[in-house]
């Protein structure tokens, strides 16, 4: 008997330190705020973002322009953007088509928290405005065009009167004029 509650304790005691392996603790989800600060304008080289009336919550106000010198884009009625300070993700994890979470940290599993995620997310517009890879600067570069180029990355989500919805990832060359638009995946939808 002793044998089989040791067996279990040796059992329950190693799940757990598996599953905290596995865990992301992040300021425990971020609750209540963002998990980075939202970005509202900043400038690379030739490559520029600026943001106007994204605080509020009526996606219909917000408005967006970016690009370098050559290649520049306005977007309006903008439900979320996220910047991507990163490679570009081929697939990224997300909930009911929108990205969620980072690319350079695990998911967290609904047993990592006591909190239903899909009603986490709707709450605190989770993500929003924020960057795509949290370990890495905002104006992180990375090659996409050829080897050696400065690249950076926008992934927008927006929504025209008609309600008609469009998302898209802008990629540009901070150093040049290269530019071009990718279509973002999602697994886990």
């Amino acid at each position: 008997m002793i044998k089989i509650l040791l067996l279990m304790t040796i059992f329950v005691f190693s799940n757990n330190s598996f599953a905290q392996n596995n865990t992301v603790n992040i300021d425990k989800l971020c609750l209540g705020k963002t998990c980075t600060k939202p970005i509202k304008e900043f400038k690379i080289s030739n490559f520029f973002f600026k943001t106007r009336n994204c605080e509020t919550k009526d996606y219909r106000k917000c408005l967006l322009w970016f690009g370098n010198k050559k290649n520049k884009v306005k977007i309006s009625w903008v439900k979320y953007y996220r910047i991507i300070n990163g490679p570009i993700p081929t697939t990224s994890t997300c909930i009911k088509g929108k990205p969620v979470w980072f690319q350079d940290i695990p998911f967290p599993n609904n047993k990592d928290q006591n909190t239903n995620i899909l009603k986490f997310f709707r709450e605190f517009n989770y993500q929003n405005k924020e960057k795509m890879y949290f370990n890495d600067q905002i104006i992180k570069t990375f090659n996409y065009f050829s080897q050696s180029d400065k690249s950076l990355g926008v992934l927008v989500h927006s929504k025209n009167f008609k309600g008609i919805r469009k998302k898209q990832i802008y990629v540009f060359d901070t150093e040049g004029d290269n530019f071009e638009v990718v279509k973002p995946l999602c697994k886990n939808d």
